[in-house]
């Protein structure tokens, strides 16, 4: 809570009082009327002087000499050093040493430091992302680094990062324009598409969910190959081991066909759906954090395919993340355990959360669609506390702590209970039931309630208007 003066006036009784020799520099906020105290030890100090900071409530806690606090970034971030994109270390290149410097010396550069940052001695902590590296005073760096840098580069490159990596204020008119030109992925279901104005947004998720058999992993594998016909790969998340590969070759045969895409086959479709699975919270978690690298990976590969003179279309940029289901691996790990306790609850809170957040940092970074398949909770009360079991009246697990987390909803719902149907009411045709069903857009960010009949087919849901 200090202002500028007070800031710099504390720096000063420290540096004079003989706390340790530093120097000190004061950094303004956003609104220039916050200061930062960046305080660093010099070479020449031994030991770690702690250094008192107000804090809320009049407490005091020590701040380290060697932390700068001037970079900060969430310590969840999980960025990597080595993903750091090449023109960083261009520009580091080209700022003093070497103006007409060559993306295979920023890419050497970059490689020597990465691995360099890894190396950890009885001193030094590893170093693999970029809070980390952010974390770290240029004379630290230096040392790190040597000799692959000078005190002037190491400063330079971590302003670089750090403006690279702020966040920026965006206005409502550039938001609107990323939003116009995001890739949607189309469901298939025209009027569906229509509400949500074009398909499945990216940069945010979107819920589907419904009682058990009701077609919630057949949309899955329809969008999977939607968004292929498209231009877009898809990282399919399995946590029920339920995924029926011969299922989604069929919609991948049945939807190229029908679309008649030249370039567009059911084996490029399947070679474009890369598939994980995972049993626990944490699986789910390390996953996630993972797929960065994925996602770069196969953009990478799309880019160098799109601009070869040959045309082949083999690697396409991923667009579109699904996994089925989100509450499998909470259920696992909390529920079993009880959650009413107070501890476990907050857990299962916080995790759930923690996925929400990464999944929705991948979305917007990288303008992806996630998808994310939730089971039935429970069913609601009427007025009489009577169990309301048809309808739309029954709830999404997982609660209120995943309720607001997601921006765009979709309820799948049978006209008809089947559980309650005799067989002769409700054949089954192979892998589908020809039985009509309900899907409605119950939350979204562009549309109002919207509700539609399909079918499940060969293809996949195929809207019944459409069909009639």
């Amino acid at each position: 809570g200090w202002n500028r003066l007070e800031a710099f006036r504390h720096a000063k009784i420290l540096v004079e009082g003989g706390e340790g020799e530093a120097t000190c520099s004061i950094d303004e906020g956003i609104d220039g009327a916050v200061a930062a105290l960046v305080l660093r030890r010099s070479s020449n100090t031994a030991g770690q002087v702690p250094i008192p900071v107000p804090v809320h409530g009049g407490a005091t806690m020590p701040l380290p000499l060697d932390r700068p606090q001037h970079f900060t970034m969430p310590e969840e971030d999980c960025r990597l050093v080595s993903d750091l994109p090449m023109h960083i270390f261009e520009r580091l290149l080209a700022s003093k040493r070497r103006p007409h410097a060559s993306a295979v010396e920023a890419s050497a550069l970059h490689k020597q430091l990465t691995s360099k940052l890894k190396n950890s001695s009885y001193n030094d902590a590893p170093i693999t992302t970029v809070p980390e590296l952010l974390k770290l005073p240029a004379v630290t760096l230096l040392r790190r680094a040597d000799p692959l840098l000078t005190h002037g580069d190491a400063k330079r490159l971590l302003s670089i990062i750090h403006d690279e990596y702020a966040i920026q204020p965006s206005t409502a008119l550039s938001m609107l324009r990323r939003f116009n030109n995001s890739h949607k992925i189309p469901t298939g279901l025209t009027s569906l598409d229509r509400a949500l104005q074009g398909g499945i947004p990216a940069g945010s998720i979107t819920e589907v969910f419904g009682r058990a058999g009701v077609g919630k992993t057949h949309m899955t594998q329809q969008l999977c190959t939607l968004a292929a016909i498209a231009g877009g790969g898809s990282i399919f998340i399995d946590t029920e081991n339920k995924l029926s590969l011969p299922r989604l070759q069929e919609i991948a045969i049945e939807r190229s066909a029908s679309h008649q895409h030249p370039q567009t086959s059911a084996s490029l479709i399947m070679e474009n759906v890369s598939i994980h699975q995972v049993q626990s919270t944490k699986e789910l978690l390390d996953r996630i954090d993972e797929l960065r690298a994925e996602i770069n990976h196969r953009n990478s590969l799309a880019e160098s395919f799109q601009s070869s003179e040959s045309g082949n279309i083999e690697g396409l940029p991923v667009r579109l993340i699904v996994i089925d289901s989100i509450a499998a691996p909470i259920r696992r790990d909390y529920d079993m355990m009880g959650a009413k306790s107070g501890s476990v609850a907050a857990q299962r809170a916080s995790a759930i959360f923690q996925i929400a957040r990464r999944l929705k940092q991948l979305a917007y970074d990288h303008g992806i669609a996630v998808v994310a398949i939730n089971q039935v909770g429970g069913f609601a009360r009427s007025q009489g506390g009577k169990d309301v079991g048809e309808g739309s009246e029954f709830t999404a697990s997982l609660g209120t702590a995943w309720q607001y987390c997601v921006s765009t909803r979709i309820v799948l719902e049978h006209n008809e209970d089947p559980h309650q149907l005799r067989d002769h009411e409700c054949p089954q045709q192979g892998n589908v039931s020809p039985a009509a069903r309900m899907a409605t857009l119950s939350k979204s960010l562009v549309s109002s309630r919207t509700s539609l009949s399909f079918q499940l087919t060969k293809m996949g849901l195929c809207e019944l208007s459409e069909q009639q």
